[in-house]
C-alpha cells in the first residue's frame, strides 16, 4: 500500500494518497528442475507478482501441454503475497517442447482492492526454464533388405527396426518372429548413445515356417529420453517372405570351365546340386546372367532321382556379362523322401561367380566410328598423307589387313596381336586423286576380339568421319594474268596481277631468272627500269590444296618487247623497236642504203644495193650497226605498195665484236664473230675477255632468230 503524506499550509493538517495501480505478473517459471517429464510426475508452477496480492477464490494456471492441463492456487486476503505456487501432475497424453504458460484466470486484488486486468506475464517460463513433458510410448517399423520369396534354413534375413523417437535399452533388443518360438534376433542400443535405428539378422532354423514372415513382438528395457517404455509395433513386414524348411533345397551352381573368355558357340558345362534326391516332372531350366535367353536345360526322371544336375550351355550371339552366374531356375522339383516341391529357387551356399571367373563374350566387335585425326581443319588437301583412327566397340587384334576403301584410294589399317580399342591407317593422297567431299565407300578385313569372335562383316555408320567436309585435290590451277605490258611497248615498268579459279598464291621469274618466293594473289607483281629488249614472264598458281602449277611445263606466260621510242617522236635511241620476224635467210653485214619502214609497222628495213629490203629483228641489234639517234638515221617511211614491190631479204644480224648475245630459251651467253659465227662462252671466260662488267655488255635476242647464225667452236682460257 503506498500512502502519501501531504502538508496543508496555513491550516496545519495531513492527509493520506490513494492507491490506484493496478497489480501485474512480472514473471512465471517454475521451481523443478529442467529436463523430462511423464505421466505421474509433478511440476512446481510459480507466479511472481508486482506486489502483494490476494485472491477471490482460486485462480488458473493453464499450460502448453495440453487444453486441460492447468494446477490452481489461491492467496488469503490476510496474507497477500507478492508468490504463488501450484503443482500441475503430467497426465497421459500431456505433451510439450518447452513447458510455458498458455494463460491465467482468476480474480486477484492488491492490497488496496485494485483488481489486475492484466493476466499476462512480463517474463515467461519457456525462457526460463527447460521443460519437457513427453507421454507418448516410442513406436517401431519393421522393414527388410530381402525380396519376396521363400527362404530355407541357413538363409540369412535382415531385420530393421525404425523406432519413431530415439530410445535406449538396459540390455539386449529382442526381434520374435511368427517363424518359431525360437526365431528370433537382437540388438542393443546403450543408454550413453540412444538412436531411433536398430537392426539385427534373422538365420531361418530348420524347423521354421512361416507364410508371411512378420515380427510378433519386441521385447527388452527401451526407454525413450523422457523414461517413456516402448508401445507398440506402428508398422510390420509386408506380406511375401515365406519360410519353408520342409522342401528341397538348391544347394550349389558350378561349372567345370575354365576362367576365362567365352566367344559365341562356345560350350559351358553347368552344375547344380541339391539339398536331397529329387525328380522332375518336366524339363529344369538354368537361366544365366548373359542374356534373356541364355540357357540350358536337363531332366531328372522320377525313376532315377539324383541330388545333382547338368546341362551344356552355349553362348549364343549377343550374349555377354563380365562374371557368369546361375540367375534362376525354372522348373517342377519334387523331394523323393517328402514329396514336397521345390519351393525356394534361391541358390543358398555357392553360384558360379562366387568361385569361377567365366567371361561371356557373344558380340561381334564392331567399328565405332572412323575419324580424320591428322589433318584436324575440314579443307582442301593435296598430294601428301592423312591419318584415320578407328574406333571399335571393343578391344580387337587385328591379324590380316583391313583395308578402308574411299571414294577415291584407300588404306591399310596395320596389323596388331595386341588388343587395343582403336586402330589408324595412312592415307596416302597421290597424283590424279580429286574428291568433292571425301567418303568411306566400304571396309574389309577380319577383326577378332579378346574372346575370339570374328567379325568380317564390318562397316562404318558416319562415312563422313563425323560430319567432316575434307576436298582432295591433286589439280594444279591455272593462273590468269591481267594488265600485262603489249606486244611491243615503250614503257619500262609493269604492275602485273595473277588471277585465276582457285589461285590463292603465285610465284614468276623473269626472263628465265630465279623464281620469286610465294605471294598472294592480292599483291601485283611489280617490275621496274626493265631494259630495252624482248621480255618473258612466267607465273604459276598455288590452290587451297597446296597444288602448284609446274613452271617447267604448263607456266602461264606473257612476252612483250621493250623498243626504243618511235622515229618520228624524234627521239634518239628511243621509239619502238621493229616487230620481230622470222624469214629464215641470212645476211652478215650490209652496204650502205636506204633505211626504211612503213606507216603501219615499226618494223625497220636496210635496202642494199641488190634492191631488197633486210630486216632488223629489234633495236638492240640496230643499234650495233648504227650510232645516234633515230632522228638523225634517215629512216624513210614508203608506202606499202612500195614495200611490197622490194624483194625479202635476209635477217640482218648483231655486229661482230659489238655486243654479247643470249637467246630467251637458254641461258648461255655468245660473243659473235665475222660471218655471224656464235661461239659460247664460260663466265670465266667473259671475265677473262670483257672484265667484271662483262654481264653489262649481254643483249637478248627474241627466240626464233637462233637460226640466223652459225655455232662455232665454245671459247676457253
Amino acid at each position: 500500500m503506498v500512502v502519501a503524506i501531504l502538508a496543508i499550509f496555513g491550516l496545519g493538517q495531513s492527509v493520506e494518497a490513494v492507491d490506484t495501480v493496478a497489480p501485474t505478473i512480472t514473471q512465471i517459471t517454475s521451481d523443478s528442475p529442467d529436463g523430462y517429464y511423464i505421466a505421474g510426475d509433478e511440476i512446481t508452477i510459480r507466479v511472481n507478482f508486482s506486489e502483494p496480492v490476494y485472491t477471490v477464490g482460486t485462480s488458473t494456471i493453464v499450460l502448453t501441454s495440453g487444453l486441460l492441463t492447468r494446477c490452481y492456487f489461491s492467496i488469503d486476503q490476510s496474507s497477500a503475497s507478492s508468490t504463488a505456487s501450484c503443482i500441475y501432475t503430467v497426465s497421459n497424453g500431456d505433451s510439450s517442447n518447452d513447458l510455458d504458460l498458455r494463460y491465467l484466470t482468476g480474480d486477484i486484488y492488491d492490497e488496496t482492492g485494485n483488481a489486475m486486468t492484466s493476466f499476462v506475464p512480463a517474463v515467461y517460463m519457456s525462457s526460463l526454464k527447460n521443460i519437457i513433458v513427453d507421454t507418448s510410448n516410442p513406436n517401431a517399423t519393421i522393414t527388410t533388405t530381402v525380396i519376396n520369396d521363400y527362404y530355407d534354413a541357413g538363409d540369412i534375413i535382415p531385420i530393421n527396426v525404425k523406432f519413431s523417437e530415439s530410445v535406449y535399452a538396459g540390455g539386449e533388443i529382442t526381434i520374435n518372429l511368427n517363424a518359431s518360438s525360437t526365431a528370433s534376433c537382437a540388438f542393443q542400443i546403450a543408454t550413453s548413445s540412444p538412436s531411433t535405428t536398430g537392426s539385427c539378422n534373422y538365420i531361418v532354423g530348420a524347423n521354421d515356417d512361416a507364410s508371411n514372415l512378420s515380427v510378433s513382438s519386441i521385447t527388452g528395457n527401451i526407454y525413450d529420453l523422457a523414461g517413456n517404455t516402448f508401445g507398440y509395433i506402428n508398422s510390420n513386414l509386408a506380406n511375401g517372405i515365406h519360410i519353408n524348411t520342409d522342401s528341397p533345397r538348391l544347394i550349389v551352381a558350378t561349372s567345370t570351365a575354365s576362367d576365362g573368355r567365352y566367344k559365341i558357340g562356345d560350350i559351358v558345362p553347368i552344375h547344380l546340386t541339391f539339398s536331397e534326391s529329387v525328380y522332375s516332372s518336366s524339363d529344369i531350366t538354368i537361366n544365366l546372367n548373359a542374356s534373356a535367353t541364355g540357357s540350358c536345360a536337363f531332366q531328372i526322371a522320377t525313376s532315377s532321382p539324383l541330388t545333382t544336375g547338368s546341362c551344356n550351355y552355349v553362348v549364343g550371339a549377343n550374349d555377354s556379362t563380365a562374371d557368369l552366374s546361375v540367375s534362376s531356375i525354372t522348373g517342377s522339383i519334387y523331394s523323393v523322401a517328402s514329396t514336397n516341391i521345390l519351393l525356394n529357387y534361391k541358390i543358398r551356399d555357392e553360384n558360379i561367380d562366387d568361385n569361377s571367373d567365366i567371361i561371356i563374350d557373344g558380340v561381334l566387335p564392331l567399328i565405332s566410328t572412323v575419324r580424320l585425326t591428322d589433318p584436324a581443319a575440314d579443307s582442301s588437301y593435296g598430294v601428301g598423307s592423312a591419318i584415320f583412327t578407328v574406333t571399335f566397340s571393343e578391344a580387337v587384334s587385328l591379324v590380316a589387313t583391313s583395308t578402308i576403301s574411299f571414294d577415291i584410294g584407300s588404306c591399310n589399317l596395320a596389323i596388331t596381336s595386341a588388343p587395343a580399342t582403336t586402330a589408324s591407317c595412312e592415307y596416302s593422297i597421290i597424283n590424279g586423286y580429286n574428291s568433292d567431299r571425301l567418303y568411306i565407300s566400304g571396309i574389309t578385313g577380319d577383326i577378332y576380339d579378346q574372346a575370339g569372335n570374328h567379325q568380317t562383316t564390318l562397316s562404318a555408320d558416319d562415312v563422313y568421319f563425323g560430319s567432316r567436309y575434307i576436298v582432295i585435290d591433286t589439280v594444279a590451277p591455272t593462273s590468269t594474268l591481267s594488265n600485262t605490258p603489249a606486244a611491243e611497248t615503250t614503257d619500262n615498268s609493269f604492275s602485273i596481277t595473277v588471277a585465276g579459279t582457285d589461285v590463292l598464291n603465285y610465284k614468276y621469274r623473269l626472263d628465265g631468272g630465279a623464281v620469286s618466293g610465294a605471294t598472294a594473289i592480292a599483291t601485283p607483281i611489280t617490275l621496274t627500269t626493265l631494259s630495252i629488249s624482248s621480255h618473258t614472264l612466267e607465273v604459276i598458281g598455288q590452290d587451297l590444296a597446296g597444288n602448284w602449277q609446274d613452271i617447267g611445263t604448263n607456266p602461264t606466260t606473257a612476252t612483250w618487247n621493250i623498243i626504243v621510242a618511235s622515229a618520228g617522236g624524234g627521239g634518239g635511241g628511243g621509239g619502238s623497236a621493229p616487230a620481230p620476224q622470222v624469214l629464215g635467210v641470212k645476211i652478215y653485214s650490209y652496204a650502205s642504203g636506204r633505211v626504211i619502214k612503213t606507216a603501219d609497222s615499226d618494223a625497220v628495213y636496210h635496202i642494199t644495193d641488190d634492191g631488197k629490203r633486210h630486216l632488223y629483228p629489234n633495236s638492240v641489234t640496230y643499234w650495233t650497226w648504227h650510232t645516234g639517234t633515230w632522228a638523225d638515221q634517215n629512216l624513210e617511211t614508203i608506202s606499202q605498195e612500195d614495200f611490197d614491190a622490194l624483194e625479202e631479204g635476209e635477217h640482218i644480224t648483231v655486229k661482230p665484236d659489238s655486243k654479247l648475245i643470249r637467246f630467251y630459251n637458254s641461258p648461255r651467253i655468245y660473243i659473235v664473230s665475222d660471218g655471224a659465227v656464235i661461239n659460247y662462252a664460260t663466265s670465266d671466260v667473259l671475265l677473262e675477255l670483257y672484265g667484271n662488267n662483262w654481264e653489262s655488255e649481254v643483249i637478248k635476242i627474241q627466240n626464233g632468230f637462233e637460226n640466223d647464225y652459225s655455232r662455232g667452236e665454245p671459247l676457253t682460257l
